[in-house]
């Protein structure tokens, strides 16, 4: 089976500075925060890897970057955000 047929998902993963925390950041960040894509099977996949992305930067929700959070299928689609705390949530319609 191919990577992507075993991983059909993609979740966006970022972290920015939070305007309410002196330094932006509970800690000093691992990494520069840019967008990276995270390939996942599931939308538990993507929760539990939400879950971790925040645990290991030690982010609180204001530090999530725009994108971060959500999921897509193989097309590009928008299936599914998941929040800093791992809930995922359908996308809104309109």
């Amino acid at each position: 089976m191919s990577r992507r047929g075993r991983f059909p998902l993609r979740l966006a993963l970022s972290h920015r500075a939070a305007p309410g925390i002196l330094g932006g950041y509970l800690a000093p960040p691992l990494d520069d925060g840019r967008e990276r894509l995270a390939a996942v099977g599931s939308l538990a996949g993507a929760s539990r890897a939400m879950r971790a992305f925040v645990r290991r930067h030690i982010l609180v929700p204001g530090n999530l970057g725009r994108r971060a959070g959500e999921v897509r299928d193989a097309r590009g689609r928008l299936v599914a955000r998941i929040t800093h705390d791992g809930r995922a949530w359908r996308p809104a319609r309109g």
